[in-house]
């Protein structure tokens, strides 16, 4: 009887030892830090924005710098601050930021928006601060993708390895207060770009609903397109070639294609400053009809 007891104690003991220490199943459709939500290092935001790998900085404008405070400004210069303002996200933020997605992912499920969510969502993160400081060097490769991937629905990403690229020296006598895109969320490539200005709004969730309907667009050109003429929408060709005085008014926006469009009662939209002498990224007439992508994320939340 006593050898019974013993034995039945020992498996009680083993048990608990199981329950305490066998590791939580993980739940189905959450994200947590091991699935396709990843975040940028300083070091990783550093080199993305100083290596531009996707032009946006360098195809921008007089305007454009105009527009940032930065009259006067070259490429070189913009590229350069801005990698240095780059900054780590906290745990705290990251936290956040998974608890918003997996909120994301819950309202997209069962829209035309749901197969973004098996693509690997980067965060990167930047903030207000000196542009002397020193930019280190980091190996990125596979995480940021080179271009679109070949049809609406693959998921192969291609990979861009911008490895051992070293930062030019910092510009002198420029403004001593620059930021990064003024703040504003946006993305590029696979990437969501976000400054403490974020953290500070009550809207996290549209705005984050906003910037993945962006990479949407961004790798679902096709879907995107049908979805849009069947909302009256019409692509109408290259704004430079088509319009080449209005495109001089031009405003750089990563979230939009390089087409103009019209509206369902056939106006042509402009993606443009409201006028040559920018104050400011919202000097324009509206942001949602600028171009029918933005109409479409800010619709569609």
């Amino acid at each position: 009887m006593l050898v019974v007891l013993i034995s039945i104690l020992i498996l009680l003991i083993l048990l608990i030892i199981f329950l305490i220490y066998i590791p939580p199943l993980p739940q189905k459709n959450k994200f947590n830090d091991r699935d396709n939500i990843s975040f940028f290092s300083q070091r990783e935001t550093s080199n993305f924005l100083l290596l531009d790998p996707d032009n946006y900085i360098l195809n921008m404008s007089k305007l454009d710098f105009k527009a940032r405070g930065i009259s006067g400004a070259t490429s070189e210069y913009y590229k350069q601050i801005s990698a240095s303002l780059a900054t780590n996200f906290s745990q705290k933020e990251k936290q956040e930021l998974l608890s918003l997605m997996n909120m994301v992912k819950n309202n997209f499920k069962n829209t035309i928006y749901a197969p973004i969510l098996g693509h690997n969502i980067i965060f990167a993160k930047t903030d207000k601060g000196d542009h002397s400081n020193h930019i280190n060097k980091v190996d990125i490769k596979d995480k940021v993708p080179l271009s679109s991937p070949k049809g609406d629905h693959s998921n192969h990403i291609n990979k861009v390895d911008i490895k051992d690229k070293v930062p030019l020296s910092s510009p002198r006598g420029e403004r001593s207060d620059p930021n990064y895109e003024n703040g504003f969320p946006h993305t590029r490539y696979n990437i969501i770009f976000l400054s403490p200005l974020f953290f500070r709004q009550r809207d996290k969730l549209n705005t984050l609903e906003h910037e993945c309907i962006h990479i949407f667009q961004r790798f679902y050109p096709s879907d995107t397109e049908n979805y849009l003429n069947s909302m009256g929408f019409q692509k109408k060709g290259d704004f430079k070639t088509l319009f080449p005085e209005q495109y001089k008014l031009k405003r750089s926006n990563p979230d939009i294609d390089n087409n103009i469009w019209t509206d369902s009662d056939g106006n042509f939209m402009f993606p443009i400053f409201s006028s040559d002498d920018p104050k400011s990224l919202n000097d324009v007439i509206s942001h949602d009809m600028e171009h029918p992508y933005e109409w479409m994320a800010y619709r569609n939340y």
